[in-house]
């Protein structure tokens, strides 16, 4: 029982680390994107919100995407996938929400 326990915890970890691996461009890419946002004047923050975070939250379900599959190359197999699956759903879900909740006023 507690060699499939270990077993089991490995393959998770696998998957982690594979969904994990190709969200690290992403989340630099965004970190960089937010930093020129915060310590640039205002044109040039402007510039860094249009060319870097808008397009990267495009690509938002793209990234999810690949890192299910990282999670399933990884070693994670379906149980991985469907980890990383159910966390990008909710990953995904959350700005729709919030947007529904605090903006629907706006039009």
């Amino acid at each position: 029982m507690a060699g499939s326990l270990g077993a089991g915890y490995a393959t998770m970890a696998a998957g982690g680390n594979g969904y994990l691996l190709p969200l690290i461009p992403y989340a630099a890419a965004v970190l960089l994107s937010l930093a020129a946002y915060f310590t640039l004047p205002f044109r040039a923050s402007t510039l860094a919100t249009v060319i870097g975070l808008g397009p990267l939250t495009l690509l938002r379900p793209l990234a999810v995407a690949i890192a299910c599959l990282g999670a399933v190359l990884g070693g994670g197999g379906a149980c991985g996938l469907l980890v990383g699956a159910v966390a990008g759903a909710a990953m995904l879900c959350v700005e729709p929400l919030v947007h529904r909740r605090w903006y629907q006023q706006v039009q």
